[in-house]
């Protein structure tokens, strides 16, 4: 009976644990998605920011 008791105890905490791992890593998955969100955003005001220097350069070297 105590063996019994042992072992549902024992799958009980294998349980809480794997919970709390699949806890925390759906938080870190949060976390990494908002970090490659601001990463992309970055990048793409990094684009436009050299799309305009490009088309400054371009005015100026084509201005008569």
């Amino acid at each position: 009976m105590n063996k019994d008791i042992e072992m549902a105890a024992e799958k009980n905490t294998c349980v809480a644990d794997t919970e709390h791992m699949l806890m925390n890593a759906e938080r870190h998955i949060e976390k990494l998605t908002c970090q490659l969100k601001e990463k992309e955003y970055e990048a793409q005001e990094h684009v436009r920011r050299w799309q305009f220097y490009e088309q400054i350069v371009k005015n100026l070297t084509t201005f008569k």
